[in-house]
This record gives structure tokens, C-alpha cells and sequence, in this order.
């Protein structure tokens, strides 16, 4: 029996949402290959929030352990035990009580006389400096540094983030392993006629979904310069768009697209829902003409992912991480250039109905089963060459 403890943020960050998503995708790849020798925990600070419940539907339960506050009386009793007596920090021995085998976390990685696994999702700060203040970029780089150093495992989503990886830290080479967090997708959603959204949302018959944060660097503005170019052709073509609401780093953001959808009267057009249950995510999915993503940078693409794993076409920018996805029916565009996005748009709305592409579904069900029983057994022998 092989047992992880999934490492909890400490704080219920925004920039975690997308972890929510990733673990659970890895958990669930492998429980589908290895319910039977693997156990998972989650593990979490006494203080830290509440992990979200579909990770926790997943679990054994979660691991809490204390929380030391620096330069506290306890903390230095805590760090002296460390450094001079060797001895194991409080944590692992509560993780090793309940015969944790492997710790997997995202980074920053803590301190931990454990086997690590350590996630690195992206290292957007190196492809896209200007998009951060300085001190984000030095606190970053200097995060994702001691968290390759201290991991006895690096765990990257995707080639590209590999490159990345290994242009920061060329010495830590040997310990990157690439595991895609491919989307498990409940059956059900299968079984249910995804219209009902249309009423639910009060939504158009057709559109496309641009199921993406409100945050810049995921490109809304090019949109809605493209659908601006649509409109002066006389196609009103909808774009409907999920996730939450407001970027950490431009709090601004979300007036400006307000402001912008106002400016070119795209009230109709342009279709902000927000954050909705998951459930309604997939039933988006599939009621679609198409899935849109048109991010400046991706360290993976999990729409187009999911897009691809239900079976729908998808229009992507022309990233790395997006081609690496390698979706059946897919077209790219140049993120920079709204008269192209404009362009791809009047063609697939001209010549897509909504609704789900039956014979699509059905390959895809079929080719998503594999891709995560592959990832499932690849994170499984991960975790066996260091426990």
C-alpha cells in the first residue's frame, strides 16, 4: 500500500482555485488505476481553511497538524529539534502516524524529511514579466527555486512547463516528471440534456464558451475587439463566460471590461456568469458551438482539456501548452491579433450547430479514459521510485 498526503495551501488563495482543479484530476487518475495498494490523505496547518469537498469526497480525511508561529517559543523549540537533534519536524511525525508514504504538495514546498512531490503549474513570471510587479517576480522566482531544490520529485503539467523548468533550475533535470492533470469527467453529465442551462442563464441558443478567469493575461479584450469586428459585419455572435471575477494582480480589470463592453455595446453579445457549480461547467461544455481560449499563456489549458475529454471542438491560441494538448478538432490563433480571432469566429459560427457532437463524445469518452489511467499509473510509479 502506497499512502499520499495532498499538501493544503495555508490560505484560501484565489490563485488556488485552478489547484482545486488539479489535484482532484490526480487523485481521481489515481483511484481509477490503484484503489486497491494506494491510500490519499489531505494534509493542512490546524489553522489553514476547510479543503474544498470535492477533494475531500475523494480522501481518507484530512491530516492537521499544529501551526507554529515564527520566532515563537515553540517555533524555535520546533527548529532547534531540526537542525541540531536531526529529529523529524512535528508534521511528519503526525503524517507518519498515519503511514504516509509520499507528501504532494504545490509549491512553495516546506521543509519535510518525507518524500516530496512537489507541483510546479507554470513559471508565468519568466514569459510574462511585465504582467507582475517586481517584487512578485523575485518573490516567485525565489519560491519556485527553493521548492525545486528541496523536492525529491518535481511535478510538471506539461512539456512546456518542463522547458520552463529546466531553462530556471538545468540542474534539477533528473528530477522533473511530467504528469498531465487530465480531466476525470463525471458520466452523468452525459445523461442529462445540457440545455437546461439556456434557462437556468437566460442564455442565447448558440455561443461560444470562454470558460476562463477575469484575468489579464487570459485575454478577454481580444474578444471583445474581435466581436466588435463581427458586429461591423453584421454577425452577432455570443460569447458566454464562466470563472471567477477579479485578478489579484489588476484589480482594475474588471471595470475596464465593463467599461469596454458599454463603449462597443456588446451587452448582448459578451455574457459574464461568473463562478457557477461544476455541473453547469460541463452542461456549458457540451450546449456550446465551441470552446474558446484565448490566453497569452498557458502552463497547460485545462478548458481545452476538458473541451477535448467531452468531445468538443475547441478555438485556442496558438500556445505551446494549447498544441501540446493536441485536440481532434481544434483551430489557433494568434492571441495578439483580434482580426483573426474575428475571423475564426465567423467561421465556425457559420458552419456549427450547439449541442453535442454525438460521434465526437463517444471517441472522446473512449480516448479519455486512457489518457488518465496513463497518468494515474505514471504518478503511482512516481511516487514508488522515492517512498
Amino acid at each position: 500500500m502506497l499512502t499520499f498526503a495532498f499538501q493544503m495551501p495555508e490560505t484560501d488563495s484565489p490563485l488556488w482555485q485552478g489547484g482545486v482543479s488539479l489535484f482532484e484530476n490526480l487523485i481521481g487518475a489515481l483511484k481509477l488505476t490503484h484503489a486497491h495498494d494506494s491510500a490519499c490523505w489531505l494534509a493542512a496547518r490546524q489553522d489553514a481553511p476547510a479543503p474544498a469537498p470535492a477533494l475531500t469526497a475523494q480522501t481518507k480525511g484530512v491530516i492537521r497538524y499544529p501551526n507554529f508561529t515564527p520566532r515563537s517559543r515553540a517555533w524555535a523549540i520546533e527548529y532547534g529539534k531540526r537542525v541540531l537533534l536531526k529529529s523529524a519536524m512535528t508534521a511528519d511525525r503526525i503524517l507518519r502516524a498515519q503511514q504516509v508514504d509520499v507528501l504532494f504538495c504545490n509549491a512553495p514546498l516546506r521543509r519535510t524529511s518525507l518524500p516530496s512531490m512537489a507541483l510546479v503549474p507554470d513559471l508565468q513570471h519568466l514569459r510574462l514579466p511585465d504582467f507582475f510587479s517586481q517584487a512578485d517576480c523575485a518573490a516567485r522566482h525565489a519560491m519556485f527555486l527553493r521548492t525545486i531544490e528541496r523536492a525529491t520529485r518535481i511535478i510538471v503539467i506539461s512539456q512546456a512547463v518542463r522547458a520552463d523548468v529546466e531553462q530556471l533550475a538545468p540542474t534539477a533535470r533528473d528530477k522533473i516528471r511530467v504528469l498531465p492533470p487530465e480531466p476525470v469527467i463525471p458520466p452523468e453529465i452525459y445523461t442529462t440534456d445540457p440545455r437546461y442551462v439556456l434557462e437556468k442563464y437566460h442564455l442565447p441558443k448558440k455561443f461560444f464558451y470562454l470558460p476562463n478567469q477575469l484575468w489579464r493575461h487570459k485575454n478577454h479584450q481580444l474578444v471583445l475587439a474581435a466581436l466588435a469586428q463581427c458586429k461591423k459585419q453584421a454577425r452577432n455572435i455570443n460569447v458566454v463566460c464562466t470563472g471567477a471575477i477579479g485578478d489579484y494582480r489588476h484589480a482594475e480589470l474588471a471595470s475596464e471590461i465593463l467599461e469596454t463592453v458599454a463603449r462597443l455595446g456588446l451587452h448582448a453579445q459578451f455574457i459574464l456568469l461568473g463562478k457557477i457549480p461544476r455541473a453547469d461547467v460541463f452542461a456549458l461544455h457540451r450546449q456550446s458551438i465551441c470552446v474558446l481560449n484565448p490566453s497569452l499563456f498557458e502552463g497547460y489549458g485545462m478548458s481545452i482539456a476538458e473541451a477535448r475529454a467531452i468531445g468538443k471542438r475547441v478555438l485556442a491560441s496558438d500556445l505551446a501548452a494549447h498544441r501540446e494538448l493536441d485536440a481532434p478538432v481544434a483551430a489557433y490563433v494568434d492571441p495578439h491579433d483580434a482580426d483573426a480571432l474575428a475571423n475564426a469566429l465567423i467561421e465556425i459560427w457559420e458552419t456549427s450547430a450547439p449541442g453535442p457532437a454525438l460521434e465526437l463524445e463517444q471517441a472522446a469518452r473512449l480516448a479519455q479514459a486512457e489518457r488518465v489511467r496513463a497518468v494515474g499509473h505514471a504518478l503511482y510509479q512516481a511516487a514508488a521510485e522515492i517512498a
